[in-house]
């Protein structure tokens, strides 16, 4: 399929020449791809070396000129590949096109599979969602104020490279597929970090619009040449590349289909087996889940690849993005998390769309953000932040609006227990009382997770409390719409209140379970049974065992509480 890596020079035309600013994408340990973009000369070249001071070694590589219906100038698209590098090695180069030379920048080749980056065996990331606007300095602001972090975190006389591997972007890297986007809203708002770290993007569907639509995507990446495995998609929607100990397994949403699928679970074989392979990264244009414009989701991301990827014990989270803000909740039943980096596209604040509360999202800020993943290669650490510039209403400056981690191979939080003694039948309502909770490794509470039922086993369950420590949702106050409210701030979430009526009167068990900020469940409680009596409402409910059949396969439906019953 037709390629060509750029370094992207974003070009303005002056008396004095052309500006050449440079865009690294598809590391290994022992290559690099640099693209550019101007607006003349065919010359190809970069230069370097391993100091600044010695750029020692050229490569020239190849130009194609692109037009597009409506682009008034001429687009020459560099494209050099840098081969025979050494793994985990830091390179300063400049790019050169005839009588322009760029600053001299670095980068860093990718460890061997399996390895750290910095000398106390760390590996990072940052993740970016959605650019899309040209007219304002949004993205370019979040891309700056990510280059300043990492300086502060760091330190100041470090340079990106020598801190973050490489860069993931989440889908909607322009507003449509035509080269004045590529040109002015990815490449050029991209400038501060491109030529330090490389950018690995994910199909998102505003790269399908346009007047070239996905034909100018194709253009100017080469994801087709991405393997893991020595596998390939065969296509550049969708694709998998290592990064030390991690696999981020790059989906795309708008191009869902058995194919995808296939291919998904030859690379989850693989990577089960592969020992070098600590952590796996999914990520898709739309996401997981959203608590705004409900439903604005990918359900083929939700209901087939996700599933199957949490069948690894290797799986950490899925992040997606088209939502512009940031939220992060975690699955119920697994240890993974899910996350929406939703960038500094169009405004998406409070009121503005059908909003709910879900409860597999803890924290939904419609902030601008972006995400910084720390992975300590050798202690199976991984600590993810994320870092706020605010939004139209307030502006921040790389404020900490969230931290989360996952740790392996760590103690689940002690088994809790019901405290209630139940004597004689109860009238409702009643508040259930869990145990403190308990861990012996310092981790938080983070869920709990009551469930009442009229079978001793549970078959059938009457009634769940499923809550988090947190749970930011909604407008808070009066106020400008991008502040979000804790809806659960001041609630003892080892408590939970049957209400009066809510139940019919009959025979209940109840248990529950607790999971600390690392994921982890406890075992269930030991059951306890209570009586209802003094209910008058019914509340008769039909529950059917599963949401799609195949041809002939039973239906099994459940009907409780029935008047009478």
């Amino acid at each position: 399929m037709k390629h060509y890596f750029f370094f992207f020079c974003f070009a303005v035309q002056m008396a004095f020449g052309q500006a050449l600013f440079p865009y690294l994408q598809n590391p290994t340990p022992t290559s690099m791809i640099v693209n550019w973009k101007t607006a003349s000369n065919n010359e190809t070249t970069v230069i370097y070396g391993t100091t600044p001071t010695n750029l020692n070694v050229t490569v020239t590589g190849t130009t194609n000129i692109f037009s597009d219906t409506g682009y008034n100038n001429n687009y020459y698209y560099h494209t050099a590949k840098i081969t025979n590098l050494q793994p985990n090695t830091k390179y300063y180069y400049k790019i050169k096109t005839g009588t322009n030379e760029s600053a001299v920048y670095n980068f860093r080749t990718l460890p061997l599979p399996g390895q750290a980056v910095t000398a106390d065996g760390k590996i990072r990331f940052l993740i970016m969602g959605d650019n899309q606007i040209k007219a304002e300095p949004r993205y370019d602001t979040l891309t700056l104020n990510a280059y300043k972090k990492l300086k502060e975190k760091f330190r100041p006389n470090s340079d990106p490279s020598d801190n973050v591997a490489l860069t993931f972007m989440v889908g909607d890297q322009v507003d449509v597929g035509t080269l004045d986007h590529y040109e002015n809203v990815h490449f050029k708002k991209n400038i501060k970090l491109s030529p330090y770290l490389p950018i690995q993007t994910t199909v998102g569907n505003h790269e399908t619009y346009g007047s070239l639509g996905m034909n100018s995507y194709y253009a100017h990446f080469y994801i087709d040449e991405i393997k893991y495995k020595n596998i390939t998609s065969g296509n550049e929607n969708y694709y998998a590349q290592q990064a030390g100990n991690v696999l981020f397994i790059s989906l795309s949403s708008e191009h869902t289909g058995s194919a995808q699928m296939t291919w998904l679970q030859q690379i989850l074989n693989e990577a089960n087996n592969d020992s070098t392979v600590d952590w796996i990264i999914s990520l898709s244009h739309r996401p997981y889940q959203a608590e705004q414009y409900v439903g604005d989701i990918s359900t083929w991301v939700r209901n087939n690849a996700v599933p199957l990827l949490t069948t690894s014990n290797k799986y950490l989270m899925h992040v997606g993005a088209h939502h512009h803000l940031y939220h992060r909740g975690q699955l119920k039943d697994t240890p993974n998390y899910q996350i929406i980096s939703g960038g500094t596209a169009w405004d998406q604040y409070w009121g503005m769309s059908t909003e709910q509360d879900f409860d597999d999202v803890q924290k939904t800020l419609t902030d601008w953000t972006y995400q910084i993943v720390e992975v300590d290669v050798n202690t199976g650490k991984v600590d993810v932040e994320c870092y706020s510039i605010g939004g139209v209403y307030h502006k921040k400056y790389n404020e900490l609006v969230d931290s989360f981690h996952r740790y392996k191979n760590q103690p689940k939080p002690a088994k809790p227990s019901i405290t209630n003694t139940f004597t004689a039948p109860i009238t409702l309502p009643l508040t259930l009382n869990g145990s403190a909770f308990s861990t012996t490794n310092g981790e938080l509470l983070n869920t709990t997770q009551f469930l009442i039922s009229k079978a001793a086993d549970f078959s059938v369950i009457e009634k769940e409390f499923y809550r988090d420590y947190e749970d930011w949702f909604g407008k808070e106050g009066t106020g400008t719409p991008d502040y979000t409210k804790n809806q659960n701030a001041g609630v003892d979430i080892t408590k939970a209140t049957i209400a009066a009526n809510s139940v019919t009167n009959g025979t209940y068990y109840v248990k529950v379970r607790y999971r600390d900020r690392n994921l982890e469940w406890s075992d269930w409680s030991d059951a306890k049974q209570f009586e209802v009596t003094g209910s008058v409402v019914s509340n008769p409910t039909f529950t059917l065992n599963k949401t799609e059949y195949t041809q002939n396969e039973p239906i099994i439906a459940t009907f409780t509480d029935a008047i009478g019953k």
